[in-house]
């Protein structure tokens, strides 16, 4: 999408419908309706809020054993170091 707003929307939207399912497949889309909204956040340099994200995510999904949401973790885990360097850096 090209259009960040809408983008923040549709994963905020997924996130509501169906973060708290337990559902494998399901999970698997709200972690990456997670990791595509922290990294649009971070591309459109609102890094808190990619952070908060990030942060929402480890905390939803931080004990899954779902092979594929654990990937997303440590998608995420990589891309919150990037900022995370990139503001001390700045500092």
């Amino acid at each position: 999408m090209e259009r960040p707003e809408e983008e923040f929307a549709a994963y905020d939207r997924v996130m509501s419908l169906y973060g708290d399912r337990p559902e494998a497949a399901l999970a698997e889309q709200v972690a990456r309706s997670f990791v595509g909204g922290a990294t649009t956040l971070w591309k459109g340099e609102r890094t808190e809020e990619a952070l908060e994200k990030i942060n929402r995510l480890e905390e939803r999904f931080g004990d899954s054993a779902n092979e594929t949401v654990s990937q997303m973790l440590e998608l995420v885990a990589g891309l919150k170091s990037a900022i995370l360097e990139a503001e001390n850096e700045e500092e």
